[in-house]
């Protein structure tokens, strides 16, 4: 033992042992020192509040999220956290939240598991020099590799569930689409006299075989040109 510039050998033999369990708070301090319960807790947390914003007014996800990343926060004062790897987490996520409202077939996704893969291999920072981080605390492959597959199946899950709802669609193209639409009479028509309609968010002049009062919930019979015919809802 090096105690300044003197070496001592401390004599231990025949000594007894005391094993000294640890308290609460230093069971919690080692929790939190495990890099895997770092990522878990910064990825859930990204994922609740990404999902609260994309359904506002759930609020169980933002809450689990915002709790989620409150833990990861402080497991990063333990743990030496590289910020660009939490950049890639990131990233990730929101390139799996875009792939919820962007039809992107499952590129988006693919991109994001990628994204969130490198983001927990670079996630501890093992050159900071005021840790020491053996190769093996860091997070591996095999750690991170099945959030990634997680996101690219997610993905690939949307885009088929994309397509067969198109390929079960009918064909609609042009004014055909307005055909059997809900308007409602913003103006009152009668045989004798167009009026006018809200239709699909927009005033469309009309025609009718009846009188239609104003309000008057009407549907789309045909289109001639700018004109729409309409008859009374049932």
């Amino acid at each position: 033992m090096l105690v300044g510039d003197r070496l001592l050998t401390l004599s231990t033999k025949g000594r007894a042992i005391r094993h000294i369990p640890m308290s609460v708070s230093q069971r919690m301090t080692n929790f939190f020192a495990d890099p895997q319960v770092s990522f878990l807790f910064m990825t859930f947390g990204m994922a609740g509040l990404l999902m609260e914003i994309y359904h506002p007014g759930a609020i169980v996800p933002g809450v689990v999220g915002a709790v989620a990343l409150v833990l990861a926060f402080v497991s990063s004062q333990v743990v030496p956290i590289y910020w660009g790897g939490v950049a890639l987490i990131l990233l990730g996520m929101i390139l799996l939240g875009l792939e919820l409202v962007i039809t992107s077939h499952g590129l988006l996704a693919v991109g994001g598991g990628i994204s969130a893969v490198l983001g927990g291999l670079l996630l501890v920072n093992g050159q900071d020099p005021k840790y020491f981080v053996e190769p093996s605390f860091a997070l591996h492959f095999w750690q991170v590799a099945p959030l990634g597959l997680t996101f690219a199946g997610f993905g690939f899950y949307l885009a088929f569930v994309v397509v067969r709802s198109k390929t079960k669609l009918p064909p609609q193209t042009g004014r055909k689409e307005l055909l059997g639409m809900s308007a409602e009479v913003r103006r009152a028509l009668s045989p004798a006299a167009a009026g006018m309609v809200m239709l699909h968010g927009e005033l469309w002049t009309a025609s009718a075989d009846e009188f239609l009062e104003v309000g008057a919930p009407v549907e789309v019979v045909s289109v001639h040109g700018l004109r729409v015919h309409v008859k009374r809802k049932v």
